[in-house]
């Protein structure tokens, strides 16, 4: 079981991807126990992100949104939230084994732990300030919207 003293702990904003269809904001979370360890390399987070992505096209897909590594106390996870309909989040969220295969928590119910939601709160944010000042899906908004990225502590 995780302590319940609250430390923070550092984030990176690593840039967008694209995979498939799908275009991303990459973060990159660490626990002080593991801050050593170094950010997985980009062909290597395609790969988890490739196994994680649902390219089914939902009603209102737009195919944008932004993925959380998390090197936490308690191993990797993989958060991976696209944005739909204009104003709701799909969500997945995965352990990375150590052979770098994911496995699902949709189980568990689980959705974030306490540090994931500082940087999906900023998401939020990002996505109303770039995004939706239209009436429609602009490009220009888009690509603003994924040039934006958190870096610092939360």
């Amino acid at each position: 079981m995780n302590p319940l003293n609250y430390q923070k702990r550092e984030v990176s904003f690593l840039g967008s991807q694209t995979v498939g269809t799908t275009q991303l904001k990459i973060y990159y979370l660490t626990s002080d126990k593991r801050k050593s360890q170094p950010v997985p390399e980009t062909e290597r987070q395609r790969q988890w992100l490739a196994q994680g992505l649902d390219e089914a096209d939902f009603n209102g897909e737009h195919h944008i949104g932004f993925a959380i590594i998390h090197a936490a106390d308690d191993g990797d996870y993989l958060l991976i939230s696209t944005w739909c309909d204009a104003n709701m989040l799909r969500h997945r969220v995965f352990t990375i084994g150590d052979d770098g295969r994911l496995q699902s928590l949709e189980k568990t119910k689980i959705i974030a732990c306490v540090w994931e939601l500082a940087v999906m709160f900023y998401e939020r944010n990002c996505w109303i300030e770039q995004v939706m000042i239209s009436e429609t899906l602009n490009e220009a908004n888009v690509q603003r919207y994924l040039q934006k990225g958190y870096s610092g502590w939360v």
